[in-house]
């Protein structure tokens, strides 16, 4: 009896050692593209600043956010599930991508010497969205 439980034992151990691994769920990628910078403003950037990749509906709030430092532009980009802001919710529609470069790293609404660029985007239109960082915010 000793002999088939040592049997079925070693036999457990090799069925679990042999399994695969689960499968790492790839992230769906919503929307990618590349951001540059107007030369006019290319001089006000260090390396410091945060940059931000937002999509935004028509109306409402924030579709996805990525959050990035210590970049270099031409700056590619990739929009992911692991971004959104709602998983699972669907891009319906035109969709405004905006690059902000923020001097105080903080998310909320733009502030003196914070630069952006934007473009309205039909996911239908185009794979790869092109924004071009060409104003700044003074108040």
């Amino acid at each position: 009896m000793k002999k088939y439980l040592w049997v079925a034992g070693i036999a457990l151990v090799a069925l679990i050692a042999c399994k695969p691994a689960p499968e790492k769920k790839a992230e769906n990628q919503l929307i990618q593209g590349v951001v540059t910078v107007a030369p006019a403003l290319a001089k006000k950037i260090t390396p410091e600043n945060t940059v931000y990749i937002i999509a935004k509906p028509e109306m409402g709030p924030p579709l996805a956010v990525k959050k990035m430092t210590n970049v270099a532009f031409p700056l590619d980009f990739a929009l992911t599930d692991a971004d959104s802001m709602m998983p699972g919710m669907k891009w319906d529609g035109t969709v405004k991508i905006v690059a902000r470069i923020d001097k105080d790293g903080a998310a909320n609404p733009l502030s003196a010497g914070d630069l952006w660029g934007e473009v309205l985007n039909n996911k239908s239109q185009a794979e790869k969205v092109a924004i071009v960082i060409d104003k700044e915010f003074t108040k």
